[in-house]
């Protein structure tokens, strides 16, 4: 890897990134949910704080929102049973394909933000081939580009998520090489917003 990729910045300077990512990437997220015709389930993985989810409700109201979140505490401190029509605590990785193929109505869309960088790069890219196939419209993902360093998050209640440390960096060259689309990036955010469609 290159001087280039190697873009090594302060904490605050991470946190305006976060700031900035949900400035810009709101507005990619809504057009692409609009042009969606979505009357079944959508499955988010890793909701954290319910972002998505309250986008989603906007743009998709037909849609039955389903959420995996790895950290427990998650689900309580942003009440996120009353964003999802379900919210099961797992680690993705454990959760068998049935869980799509007997959800009822059908399993249209998953939806992934910020999640692969979480995982080391085998198993993210595993999970992302995995849930791309698994849902009728595939997969819609985002990842930070380039290398941003991030431990685990302490939450407004003092608990500390492990699972939020980034252990894998990705560029935008990598995931098109594995067919999916770019919708969105920008220079003044290091992120690239993606869709895998379903092969099947």
């Amino acid at each position: 890897m290159d001087d280039a990729h190697l873009r090594l910045i302060t904490w605050e300077a991470i946190d305006q990134i976060v700031d900035d990512e949900w400035d810009d990437m709101p507005p990619a997220l809504e057009q692409f949910f609009a042009g969606l015709d979505v009357n079944g389930t959508v499955i988010e993985i890793g909701p954290g704080a319910g972002n998505i989810a309250k986008i989603m409700r906007a743009t998709l109201p037909q849609a039955r929102l389903s959420a995996i979140e790895v950290f427990g505490p998650y689900v309580e401190l942003y009440a996120l049973t009353n964003l999802y029509n379900q919210t099961l605590v797992q680690d993705v990785r454990k959760v068998p394909d049935w869980h799509w193929s007997a959800s009822r109505p059908a399993v249209e869309l998953t939806v992934w933000i910020e999640g692969p960088e979480h995982m080391p790069k085998k198993d993210a890219l595993g999970q992302v081939k995995r849930l791309a196939r698994l849902s009728r419209l595939g997969l819609l993902f985002s990842t930070p580009l380039g290398l941003y360093p991030q431990d685990g998050w302490t939450c407004p209640d003092g608990s500390v998520n492990q699972a939020e440390a980034h252990l894998s960096t990705w560029e935008r060259e990598e995931w098109e090489a594995l067919g999916a689309e770019s919708l969105w990036s920008t220079d003044r955010v290091p992120c690239g917003l993606f869709w895998l469609r379903s092969a099947a």
